[in-house]
């Protein structure tokens, strides 16, 4: 979901889309911008509770902070292989 991809790239953070929702939408978000020379975690553009609102107001969904389990994969070592 491009959605997803975008508010992860907004926030910094990895976002879990648990809307069920399937299909394409043409959407459209307006996010204020912080004032001049303030900071951001993250390097986002815009703070969390503006992008929050924005969200929950124009498109009717709720982000919502949480720890989710997730599985990870930890590669040991890597080598070419052996020609045959």
């Amino acid at each position: 979901m491009r959605l997803v991809w975008w508010l992860e790239n907004l926030t910094g953070e990895p976002v879990l889309d648990q809307t069920g929702l399937t299909g394409k939408y043409r959407i459209a978000v307006k996010i204020p911008r912080p004032p001049p020379g303030s900071t951001v975690a993250h390097g986002a553009p815009i703070d969390d509770q503006s992008l929050f609102s924005a969200i929950t107001d124009q498109l009717g969904l709720e982000l919502r902070p949480a720890r989710v389990l997730v599985q990870e994969f930890v590669i040991l070592s890597a080598r070419q292989p052996a020609p045959n």
